[in-house]
Order: structure tokens, then C-alpha cells, then sequence
């Protein structure tokens, strides 16, 4: 089967636990994921509805999880040009905040194989712009922790720790 990947490497200015929390905090994932209007859960991960003319819902199953770590998953949809897409999303700390690695791997249908660069380019954009969103909210979401925490000196990764358990935990029982 035809298929591609693409590799995306950040480093976001926020603590891991704080961007493990936007990536696994379904409420949020609208506000910085691009093109998604909105999550609903049951027996699948995610269904997603774009407002677009392919705005069909995408289901999505966890392949693996370690909490604060790593998410992979897999979305299917009756998409015309693809036929899956695997995502695996690790995280590391570093020196200045978190560094993200993100692998794609895009399986396409016979036309998505012919149109193969037309479709491996809207991939790609899509990917930066799913990633400056992601960025945007980690920042976000640290500059509020840090003024909610006041004068406090770690406030803002406890506070992260706690919400952080708690979207790990709504997350898994919706993949159930």
C-alpha cells in the first residue's frame, strides 16, 4: 500500500506535564488544533468534525500511551486521497522546555498515490500548523499557571502534575 512519513522536532517553552496536558485535554485540543470543530468520545478515541467539504468524522485509536511521554495513535476515515494516518508523539524535557517529536505516517488510497506530492504538501502545512498551535497553547497555558501560582516557587508544575492525572484518565476511559 502506498504511503509516507513525515517527522516534525520542537522544542516548546513549557514544562512537559503542561504539554502533555493540551495534547491529551480533549476541551482544548479545538482551540489549537486547526480545522477541528469538535470531540466527542465512546468506545473510539476521537471523532472530529471539520467544517470543510471532507469534514467527515475521523475515529482514532490508541496504539500506545505512556502518560506525561508518549500517544500513538491511528485515524481512519472514508477520506477520498488517504486511507489512515498513524501519529506518534513523544516527549522529552530539555534545557528550555520540552522537545516534541512527531512522526506521521500517511497510507493513501490508489488516488492519493497519484496525486502522492499534492497531498504529502497539505500534510505537511498541516502538521506546522497543528505544531504552532500546540506551541502557542503550552504557552498559553504556562504564563496562566504562572500568575494563578503567584510568588509560589513550582506552583505552576503542580498544579500541571494534578491536571495532567486527571486528563490522562478521562482520556483512557474514552479509548475503552
Amino acid at each position: 500500500m502506498p504511503s509516507f512519513t513525515l517527522t516534525n522536532r520542537a522544542v516548546l517553552a513549557a514544562h512537559p506535564e503542561v504539554v502533555w496536558g493540551r495534547i491529551v485535554d480533549r476541551e482544548s485540543q479545538a482551540a489549537w488544533c486547526e480545522g477541528l470543530v469538535s470531540l466527542s468520545g465512546g468506545k473510539e478515541l476521537v471523532t472530529r468534525r471539520a467544517e470543510d467539504p471532507c469534514g467527515c468524522p475521523i475515529e482514532g485509536t490508541v496504539e500506545a500511551m505512556e502518560p506525561g511521554r508518549r500517544l500513538a495513535v491511528t485515524f481512519r476515515a472514508p477520506w477520498r486521497l488517504l486511507r489512515s494516518i498513524g501519529l506518534d508523539v513523544t516527549l522529552e524535557p530539555a534545557d528550555d522546555g520540552t522537545r516534541l517529536a512527531a512522526v506521521a505516517i500517511y497510507t493513501l488510497r490508489p488516488l492519493g498515490a497519484v496525486l502522492r506530492p499534492l497531498v504529502r504538501l497539505r500534510a505537511e502545512i498541516a502538521m506546522h500548523r497543528v505544531l504552532r498551535g500546540l506551541r502557542e497553547a503550552t504557552e498559553t497555558e504556562t504564563a496562566r499557571l504562572r500568575k494563578t501560582a503567584g510568588p509560589r516557587a513550582g506552583g505552576d508544575l503542580a498544579l500541571a502534575r494534578r491536571r495532567s492525572a486527571s486528563q490522562d484518565a478521562l482520556l483512557l476511559r474514552t479509548a475503552i
